[in-house]
This record gives C-alpha cells, sequence and structure tokens, in this order.
C-alpha cells in the first residue's frame, strides 16, 4: 500500500511539473510573438534581414533607409523603409517566415508624429501619477 501511495505522490509531482513547465514555454512564446510591436529575435524567424531587404527594393526601387522586426498581430514582420529614386519613403512589411509582401505603402510622416506625440504624453500621465 505503501508503495502505491509514492506511485500516485510520483504521478502529481511529474504532473505538476509537466503543466508548468508547459505553461513557461507557452507564457515565453506569447510574450516572444505577443501583440502590436513586439520585439522579435532574428535567430526566431526564417527570413534573414538581408532577404527583407531585398525584397522590398524588389517592391520599390530605392535604397533601404531602417530595418525592424517586429510581432504584429502574432506575425514576425519585417518593416523596411525604403526611398524611392523620386525621394517619396515608403514602408513595406515582410512576412519574416515565409518572405511574402504583407502590405506596402507610403510612410506617413503626420502617423509618425502623432504616434510620437500620443507616447510623451502618455510618459507625461505616467510623471505626473508618481
Amino acid at each position: 500500500m505503501r508503495r502505491s501511495r509514492q506511485m500516485k505522490l510520483d504521478r502529481r509531482s511529474l504532473l505538476g511539473i509537466a503543466g508548468l513547465v508547459l505553461a513557461g514555454s507557452g507564457t515565453a512564446a506569447a510574450t516572444r510573438m505577443g501583440g502590436d510591436d513586439s520585439t522579435v529575435s532574428e535567430a526566431d524567424v526564417s527570413l534573414t534581414e538581408q532577404a527583407a531587404r531585398d525584397t522590398a527594393t524588389d517592391e520599390v526601387d530605392g535604397s533601404v533607409r531602417a530595418v525592424e522586426l517586429e510581432a504584429e498581430d502574432g506575425t514576425p514582420v519585417y518593416e523596411v523603409e525604403v526611398e524611392a529614386t523620386d525621394g517619396i519613403v515608403h514602408e513595406v512589411e515582410v512576412d519574416a517566415d515565409d518572405g511574402t509582401v504583407l502590405e506596402a505603402e507610403v510612410e506617413d510622416d503626420d502617423e509618425d508624429d502623432r504616434e510620437d506625440d500620443d507616447e510623451d504624453d502618455r510618459e507625461d500621465d505616467d510623471e505626473d501619477s508618481t
């Protein structure tokens, strides 16, 4: 009888440990691939930054100004800013796993300014509350 209690305890312990391990790995994955604008490591994706640059300049003829690797709605993407030969800046989103162009649009500097202003306002609010 003592042996069966020990086996039950061992099974419970193993199940508990397995549950903690699974929960931890799920949390890590959710953190890595979380909501908008989460940071992703190049080691976590199939496409290299150079391949994303090449894809973006195939889409928009010009030179790359900046590249960021982020998760957008759980999808890892390279956001590539390309200054076209006519001087207009485009943002090209490239899927960081399969290399498809998800979106290409003219960058809206006013939108970036609004986002920066909103972020500054949030920081000011945080400072005021302390």
